[in-house]
């Protein structure tokens, strides 16, 4: 009882103030006034709309930072003023139509002193809507393309209130076309834009006491509130859009965090290439040295370097390894790294994870997506957590691969030539026709002649010798991409695609070359050759394989059979070697 009007610290105790009204049947704005301060989003939903007291928040915290800095470094400072503007609305009874002047003879009319007054008053509303809009903003460029449109709608209003209406639905039509011109500068509030131009349009209507102006005046404002309204949902539900679609970004920072063959460089890249496609326009990466670590009842302490990560805007993205980057201490600060050429407003986030900080980061982005990028880098941070908590599991991991491979090796490859064996063989075998769908090739067998008699007479080390003698010789004619295995023990199969017949001649007689000149080179008490021959097939995904496999061998074995026989050679004083010739 006997209370005017309750002036809270904030929005939020204005909202208790109202539910206490509500209980005891006060209505607020005509029984009582009530303001707040902060002007949060909840202000222009509560009913009736909450009057209060905006500062600019990013400012706020801007000058807190730097203050807070130069304490620590010693100064002694005294207290600063951040701007705030008062936004009026009904809790505070204040937005009653005003009752139009009456003159003696009928409506006065409009001298040019009031349409002096009309058009100096809206140029100062302009101008300071305008620098509160874009307060501590450094997009100069925007800020005056945005005035150009808002003065130019506001000149196109007091062009309106003094001349004649043929089409009312024209007049409105253009109205709205600025009101969503307007609503494309992203970087701004749009709230704050409707509420900036309905206080100057009702303070121009109680400059003007003419009823009809008043009348087209009022009409102007009805539908300039709706269309900054249903401009601000329009833009609401864009936003809500984005969002969804943006919402697969955080499972892909997962992903390619957890991917082990990716450096932290090929990392970095791929988020700050992601944060591009979500409408971020620039942004750096700052990372510490080691990673801070928070405990219970202590300080942190003080890291002791950080790095400039990496630098990312629309059309590029840089990443800088560790000792490339430029360090950042207390003396030159993050600000060494940012134009001066092209002021840009970031907003900062750390990027941390439970009790770990990792580093910062500075994203230029819309209001609307302030805290969604929030979200972002805190799925990176709890992510450079796993990676900095596994690397010890990651090196065992490592390890066991290498093992893995080792064991793979061992047992797809021969021992004694190093080519593969048979199960190798067909795996890859199998593998190679599944990717080569109705390609022509051929299985082109190899055997090592009299393999029996060189073991018998010369020992099994000039046998060994004799196979991986085949094997280089092999592999130096048929290259890598033909596979080559040993799959008895003088045999060799590998596979040929080609279409070409008369390739398989051509390979015979480079194998013949290559096995002439090591027999002319030898010391061996033994001549080296080679049967070949070569099976036509087509390759045929989930074909048998072990089928075409035996069917070829029983082919080949036919054509390989040797006929030739031994007999000694002699030597240049008459005599008999003791090496059989091999023909």
């Amino acid at each position: 009882p006997y209370v005017d009007a309750v002036i809270c610290s904030c929005d939020r105790y204005a909202r208790m103030v109202y539910r206490a009204c509500n209980k005891r049947g006060i209505q607020v704005g005509r029984e009582v006034a009530v303001t707040g301060f902060d002007d949060v989003n909840m202000s222009h939903v509560m009913n009736p709309e909450l009057t209060g007291v905006m500062y600019d928040s990013y400012r706020f915290g801007h000058e807190a930072l730097k203050r807070a800095l130069r304490v620590a470094a010693g100064e002694r400072l005294g207290g600063v003023k951040i701007p705030c503007h008062f936004i009026k609305r009904c809790s505070c009874g204040c937005m009653e139509r005003r009752q139009p002047v009456k003159h003696e003879g009928g409506p006065a009319p409009v001298s040019d002193s009031i349409k002096a007054d009309l058009i100096r008053y809206m140029d100062e509303g302009i101008d300071k809507a305008v620098d509160a809009i874009y307060s501590v903003l450094p997009y100069e460029a925007e800020k005056q393309s945005f005035k150009s449109v808002y003065s130019e709608m506001f000149h196109k209003i007091y062009d309106t209130m003094f001349t004649p209406w043929d089409d009312l639905d024209d007049v409105l039509a253009c109205l709205n076309n600025y009101i969503f011109m307007l609503a494309g500068y992203r970087e701004i509030s749009f709230r704050m834009v409707s509420d900036k131009s309905c206080d100057i349009l009702e303070n121009m209507m109680g400059m003007v006491p003419y009823g009809k102006i008043r009348s087209k005046l009022t009409t102007m404002i009805l539908e300039a509130v709706k269309g900054l309204k249903e401009a601000e949902i329009v833009r609401m539900r864009e936003r809500g859009n984005i969002r969804r679609e943006h919402l697969w970004f955080i499972p892909l920072f997962t992903k390619d965090l957890l991917t082990e063959s990716k450096s932290e460089v090929d990392v970095l890249t791929s988020i700050m290439r992601r944060l591009q496609g979500m409408n971020v326009k620039s942004g750096h990466f700052f990372i510490f040295n080691k990673p801070v670590v928070y405990k219970k009842d202590q300080l942190p302490p003080a890291p002791s370097m950080l790095n400039h990560a990496g630098f990312f805007d629309r059309d590029s993205v840089r990443v800088f390894l560790r000792q490339n980057g430029v360090g950042i201490d207390n003396k030159n600060g993050i600000s060494s790294v940012l134009s001066d050429d092209e002021p840009r407003a970031y907003a900062a986030y750390a990027i941390c994870s439970g009790n770990r900080e990792y580093g910062i980061a500075l994203y230029e982005v819309d209001r609307d997506d302030i805290f969604f990028a929030m979200l972002c880098t805190l799925q990176i941070g709890a992510l450079f957590h796993f990676r900095d908590t596994s690397y010890a599991a990651r090196e065992v991991d490592k390890e066991v691969k290498i093992k893995t491979e080792l064991l793979g090796y061992v047992s797809y490859q021969d021992d004694l030539t190093g080519v593969l064996n048979g199960i190798g063989f067909m795996d890859k075998l199998t593998k190679l026709i599944y990717d080569n769908n109705r390609e022509k090739a051929f299985l082109f067998f190899a055997d090592v002649a009299h393999m029996h008699e060189i073991n018998s007479h010369f020992g099994h080390e000039a046998g060994d010798e004799a196979l991986r003698c085949a094997a280089q010789s092999l592999s130096a004619i048929l290259g890598e991409e033909n596979l080559l295995a040993r799959v008895g023990d003088d045999e060799f199969i590998s596979v040929i695609l080609s279409e070409n017949c008369d390739i398989i001649d051509s390979i015979k007689k480079s194998v013949n070359r290559v096995i002439g000149e090591y027999n002319s080179g030898s010391e061996n008490p033994y001549e080296l050759e080679l049967l070949m021959d070569a099976y036509p097939f087509v390759c045929e995904p989930g074909m048998d394989v072990a089928g075409l496999l035996k069917e070829a061998a029983v082919v080949m074995e036919k054509d390989l059979k040797a006929t030739v026989d031994f007999k000694l050679k002699k030597t240049s004083a008459g005599g008999y070697s003791n090496a059989y010739n091999i023909l």
